[in-house]
């Protein structure tokens, strides 16, 4: 998978080629941040994905078309 993902920063940055364990996590005292992520399979397989905030699932979305694209905002 490739993966496109908001960092501590609030920059987007991409990681190709995880592995479908793939995990980032930061700590940001930036209330009303906005992190995006988005997979996309580099072999069209089914994925999933999920935004925690503070421990608790905030969004999240699987598709069997290879990609989805997940958009939380930090209370």
């Amino acid at each position: 998978m490739n993966v496109t993902y908001t960092d501590a920063d609030g920059t987007l940055k991409t990681a190709n080629n995880v592995t479908s364990s793939w995990t980032y996590s930061f700590n940001t005292p930036a209330s009303g941040q906005i992190v995006k992520l988005i997979i996309v399979s580099t072999n069209g397989s089914a994925v999933n994905g999920s935004i925690y905030i503070n421990g608790q699932q905030s969004t999240q979305d699987n598709s069997a078309t290879g990609s989805v694209t997940l958009t939380a905002q930090v209370p």
